[in-house]
């Protein structure tokens, strides 16, 4: 009888053990998901704030600002100019966004994160570029 109560208890342990390691694997997986979701939203809604404070500049000043006025064009001025956010937001992932004025090209600007590698790959790979972004979420 007790080597029946052993292997009853061995399996009950292997039992728990299986239980409790899918509860942590689950649990982990959830809020890792949450967790990039919601810093894929917080980007998209920056993302679509520096556009729309960029196209605001765009009918003021009849052009896009360059590169390099980048985001002292658009923060909050004390010369009396115009201002279209009170400070330049910065990524989830901690990093700037990253602009660059364009000419020729599809787009008038490149506006994008670098993503959750904070690698910049030009708006490519894991980067989340503004234009990319705005097709997905409106298609």
């Amino acid at each position: 009888m007790t080597k029946w109560l052993r292997k009853l208890d061995l399996y009950f342990g292997l039992f728990l053990l299986i239980l409790l390691g899918a509860w942590f694997f689950l649990t982990v997986n959830d809020s890792v998901v949450d967790e990039s979701t919601s810093y894929f939203f917080v980007a998209k809604a920056d993302l679509e704030a520096l556009a729309e404070a960029l196209e605001l500049y765009r009918k003021d000043h009849g052009d896009y600002p360059a590169t390099e006025d980048m985001p002292t064009a658009l923060v909050k001025n004390r010369n009396g100019a115009p201002s279209y956010l009170d400070k330049f937001p910065i990524d989830p992932w901690r990093q700037p966004y990253i602009y660059k004025r364009t000419s020729g090209a599809a787009h008038p600007y490149i506006l994008y994160s670098t993503g959750a590698n904070r690698v910049d790959e030009h708006g490519l790979g894991d980067d989340l570029d503004y234009w990319k972004v705005k097709v997905q979420i409106h298609s």
